[in-house]
């Protein structure tokens, strides 16, 4: 399967390498309703990023808003606050494709959200393709 591009493996670990495999992932919330109860504070805050942004959001974006402590506030949340989200994540040196990417490998938040995306996984929420 990985000769044929449908799985990526890595030599590499750690979180640094978690986070290059993320990086090529579709991140999906598994369409089952959850409470967020029993998730901390930094997990309910990716889980609400993911299920109600209105956009599909990328390891990087995610390690961005939480370097930046961009809480998900209506504001920003929903097909409405799409373009605002988008401007929150994004400036002139980022646009660039790869740069967001790069630049989040070293982010002191990166560990957080791996963390994170990894709970979510664990218990089933997340869907990565």
């Amino acid at each position: 399967m990985e000769g044929s591009g449908l799985v990526i493996t890595t030599e590499e670990t750690g979180t640094l390498a978690t986070y290059r495999l993320l990086t090529g992932c579709v991140i999906c919330p598994n369409s089952r309703k959850w409470t967020d109860c029993f998730l901390s504070k930094p997990v309910r805050r990716v889980w609400k990023w993911i299920t109600e942004a209105g956009l599909q959001l990328t390891a990087s974006e995610l390690i961005r808003l939480e370097e930046q402590r961009v809480q998900p506030t209506s504001a920003l949340l929903g097909e409405d606050g799409r373009q605002r989200l988008t401007e929150m994540i994004y400036f002139a040196e980022t646009i660039p494709d790869g740069i967001l990417e790069t630049l989040m490998e070293h982010s002191p938040a990166r560990d957080t959200v791996i963390g994170a995306l990894l709970e979510l996984l664990r218990t089933r929420r997340l869907l990565l393709i």
